[in-house]
């Protein structure tokens, strides 16, 4: 039995129903209640890009609703054109449908962008319609950690601290996204001895991705030294020895590896100015050996110089040096200059250029072994035998020897009293052509030539009485003076 209340919900609901169903599906027991006339139905197929659906509607209330839909059938694609793709992919084609003749592109697209994050690069995907997807990536986008100061890490944390406690290995916490790691990662190779190499731990510290330092991977080996096996080596050919030395060949009986058992290290020496140059041959135990170029030595390329106490002879390839010490030449090229810059106003001209001639044959001499020196054809002994040759002091004194001096200069009273007594003379001995007219001092008198010790002296002035005749000698005017008695006397303006 149901309640009263219950009976009222009942009711209610019913009614409800009633007049809300009719707005959205109309039943069909309601259809065929409702005159026909009211109701139109249409049934609309589908097309390539359309679904299809049947419609219901009221002419009365012009009210209308869709039901028994059908799917769009789909484009019917010809031949796929991939040329005017508007994405960077070649997923994007035009074509033509087969069977309602609609032209363009295949597929829409959605475009997404997704920014670069600490440790991942940013990209663009491009998702078609037909459910492909792709990624365009922005390379090496990454923003990397940013773990501030690379000297404000923890370093307390090192991995490799007990093998490695020079290496860094620090620890950081990103200010941009909170991660904490490690900067680096390393990588541990164990590598065993050979024959040859010793074994080794190799520690390689590489950066880790995105960590913001970006470091060339670094690595350190930690080698167990002299650990290196060693060929084993088998029977020896020494048949085919590279150098002129014991170089067997053979094979590991280890590792299989034939070859030399030495190895060589070969090293030419050049000769020198006094060596003869060589070839040493040093052998992987040790073992050394040498040939000799004989006879190649250079000799030494001497550049002379005169330091003036001296000619040095340096060698310009070798830099040896050694000496000549020519004081005594030089001393003696000085005595000979000096002597020919002498003073010779109180010699004669022909002995002063005798004896000139005779120091400047013997300074030629002394320049001659000063020119041998240079040219490397002189030694110490040889200069000091042909200096004594030479002899310059015994050759400057016969020089002096062959001057001669000149006449003592005659005082002006010697001049007048020479000129006085060659009058006199002239005057007693008439026509001689010495004097013209000189018998009566009355006459005119236009040249009085004096003759002493071979030399003529013209005496010019005034003609007649009281008249004077001038000369000058040695730079001394001599004055004949003629007076009208009959008197004359010689004066001099000294």
């Amino acid at each position: 039995m149901k309640t009263k209340t219950q009976k009222s919900i009942i009711l209610l609901s019913v009614l409800i129903v009633a007049l809300i169903a009719p707005a959205f599906v109309m039943p069909v027991a309601a259809v065929a209640s409702i005159p026909t006339e009211k109701w139109v139905t249409t049934v609309v197929k589908p097309t390539c890009s359309t679904e299809g659906y049947t419609e219901l509607w009221n002419t009365v209330t012009d009210w209308k609703g869709y039901s028994d839909y059908v799917p769009a059938l789909g484009h019917v694609w010809g031949e796929f054109d991939y040329s005017q793709s508007r994405v960077p992919f070649d997923a994007d084609p035009v074509a033509t449908c087969e069977v309602c003749g609609w032209y363009g592109y295949v597929y829409s697209w959605e475009i997404t962008t997704v920014e670069a994050t600490c440790v991942a690069d940013g990209y663009i995907q491009y998702e078609n319609s037909g459910g492909w997807m792709g990624w365009i990536y922005d390379a090496e986008s990454a923003l990397g950690h940013d773990f501030g100061e690379f000297w404000d890490l923890d370093f307390s944390q090192s991995r490799v601290a007990d093998i490695l406690p020079h290496a860094n290995d620090p620890v950081g916490t990103c200010q941009t996204c909170g991660w904490t790691g490690y900067v680096f990662s390393w990588e541990i190779t164990e590598v065993e001895p050979t024959c040859t190499a010793d074994g080794y731990t190799s520690y390689t510290a590489n950066t880790i991705p995105h960590s913001g330092y970006e470091f060339e991977p670094w690595t350190t080996a930690i080698y167990n030294e002299g650990s290196a096996l060693g060929h084993n080596w088998g029977e020896f050919d020494y048949s085919q020895g590279r150098v002129p030395f014991a170089d067997p060949v053979a094979t590991c009986e280890r590792c299989g590896w034939h070859g030399y058992v030495y190895s060589w290290e070969i090293t030419e020496t050049e000769p020198t100015c006094t060596a003869d140059g060589y070839t040493q041959y040093t052998r992987s135990d040790c073992w050394m050996g040498w040939t000799y170029d004989e006879g190649s030595a250079l000799g030494h390329d001497f550049a002379v110089t005169d330091l003036g106490w001296g000619i040095e002879y340096k060698c310009e390839r070798c830099g040896y040096a050694t000496y000549i010490y020519a004081d005594e030449l030089y001393a003696a090229i000085e005595i000979a200059n000096n002597f020919l810059g002498s003073d010779f106003s109180a010699y004669t001209e022909e002995s002063v250029a005798v004896a000139k001639t005779w120091v400047e044959a013997k300074l030629g001499e002394l320049y001659g072994l000063r020119c041998d020196i240079f040219r490397g054809e002189m030694t110490q002994p040889v200069l000091e035998q042909s200096l004594s040759d030479i002899n310059i002091d015994g050759n400057i004194a016969y020089a002096q020897s062959l001057l001669v001096e000149k006449p003592k200069a005659k005082t002006s009273a010697e001049w007048c009293a020479d000129i006085e007594a060659t009058i006199k003379t002239a005057m007693s001995n008439a026509g001689t052509g010495k004097i013209t007219d000189i018998i009566s001092w009355e006459g005119k008198t236009t040249v009085i030539t004096v003759t002493i010790n071979e030399v003529d002296y013209r005496f010019t002035g005034g003609n007649g009485a009281n008249s004077d005749k001038r000369c000058i000698i040695d730079g001394v005017t001599y004055t004949i003076n003629i007076q009208g008695n009959g008197n004359w006397r010689v004066i001099s303006s000294a």
